[in-house]
C-alpha cells in the first residue's frame, strides 16, 4: 500500500531559495512518529529523494537511514552533505540532511518516504508532501493545489513507488518480464499453500493469482515456470470449487472450457478443485487447494499484476 500521509513531515530550514555561491547551506529534515500512522506496525527505513525536474519529476535518492544499521544515516548523493538519523518505533524517527554550499542543481522537488510493515506483516510505503526549493521564489507544493503540474507530479510518484515495490518483492518472488501490460511473480520457497491466502496476498499488490486467458499467456507462463524449474506444483487462479467440472477464472469471471489440460486431466473430481502446472512436462492438472509442503519447493503459485 502506497499512500501520502500528513504525519510524515518534511521541512526545509530557512533556504527555500538558492543563489549560486551565496547560500551557505541547505538543511532539511524528515520526521515521523510511528504511533501516528495507524496502519503501520513498524518503521524499517526512511529515504529523502530529490528531483531537479519539477514538471515530470525523476527522483533519485539523497539520503537514507534504516533500523538495521542503528544511528547511522547514509549520504547517497554526489554532493557534500552531513547526514544523520535514527529509526525509533516507540518515539520519533528522523532523517536530516545538510548540504554545504549547495549548487543550483539542488533546486527542485524533495520527497520523504517511510518504508515499513503493516499490522499483518505486509510491506507498506508512506510518503510526505513534496517540498520545492527554487531559484528566485519559494513555494511548498500543497496537495490541495489542483494544477496540471501537481497532477503529473503525483502520478509520477505513484508510478515510481509502485516500481520500488519490486524491491520488497524480490526476496519472496521470481519476477517475469512484461507480457501484455502484466508482470508475473512466482513465489519462492514456502512452507504451505492455501488458495484463499494466495489470492489475498496477490490482491495486496493490486493483482490476483494468475489466470490463463489465452494460449499465448499459457505459453508465456509455462516458459516462465520452466526458467525457474524447482517446483513440483505451481498453482493458477482457476477453480471449479463452485460447480464441479465448471472451471472459472474468478478475477475475470470467465467461463473456460478450453484450458490446455494434460492427458487425462482434470481427473480427481471433488477432491481437487484448483488448477496447477505439474512436472515434469508442466502440463495442466487439477490439484489440491491446500498444500502442506513436504519440502520448500513442493508447491508454489504465481501472482499476476497489471502495470
Amino acid at each position: 500500500m502506497n499512500d501520502k500521509d500528513d504525519n510524515i513531515i518534511l521541512t526545509v530550514d530557512e533556504h527555500y531559495v538558492l543563489y549560486e555561491g551565496m547560500t551557505p547551506n541547505l538543511e532539511m529534515e524528515c520526521s515521523v512518529n510511528r504511533s501516528q500512522i495507524s496502519d503501520m506496525a513498524s518503521v524499517m527505513s526512511m529515504v529523502i529523494s530529490h528531483s531537479y525536474k519539477t514538471e515530470q519529476p525523476e527522483y533519485t535518492y539523497v539520503a537514507s537511514v534504516n533500523g538495521i544499521d542503528g544511528p547511522y544515516a547514509h549520504n547517497i548523493s554526489q554532493d557534500k552533505a552531513d547526514v544523520s538519523g535514527r529509526i525509533e518505533n516507540w518515539s520519533k524517527s528522523y532523517l536530516r540532511v545538510n548540504f554545504t554550499h549547495p549548487s543550483l542543481n539542488r533546486t527542485g522537488l524533495y520527497l520523504c518516504e517511510v518504508y515499513g510493515f503493516d499490522l499483518v506483516g505486509r510491506p507498506i510505503i508512506k510518503y510526505s508532501s513534496t517540498v520545492a526549493v527554487t531559484k528566485g521564489q519559494c513555494s511548498v507544493v500543497n496537495p490541495t493545489i489542483t494544477t496540471a503540474t501537481t497532477c503529473v507530479e503525483q502520478q509520477a510518484i505513484i508510478i515510481r513507488l509502485r516500481n520500488r515495490l519490486d524491491l520488497f518483492m524480490q526476496p519472496m518472488f521470481y519476477i517475469s518480464s512484461l507480457f501484455n501490460g502484466h508482470r508475473y511473480f512466482l513465489r519462492k520457497e514456502m512452507n504451505h499453500y492455501l488458495y484463499s491466502e494466495a489470492q489475498s496476498f496477490c490482491g495486496t499488490y493490486g493483482g490476483y493469482q494468475v489466470e490463463l486467458d489465452t494460449h499465448e499467456e499459457y505459453i508465456f507462463i509455462r516458459e516462465f515456470i520452466r526458467s525457474n524449474n524447482i517446483f513440483k506444483y505451481v498453482l493458477t487462479g482457476a477453480t471449479d470449487a463452485a460447480q464441479e467440472g465448471v472451471w472459472v477464472n474468478p478475477h475475470n469471471s470467465t467461463l473456460r472450457t478450453s484450458f490446455e489440460w494434460g492427458h487425462g486431466e482434470p481427473a480427481d473430481g471433488l477432491i481437487h478443485n484448483c488448477q496447477t502446472f505439474y512436472i515434469p512436462n508442466l502440463e495442466l492438472a487439477d490439484g489440491s487447494c491446500d498444500f502442506t509442503n513436504f519440502y520448500p519447493t513442493y508447491a508454489s503459485y504465481i501472482c499476476e499484476i497489471p502495470e
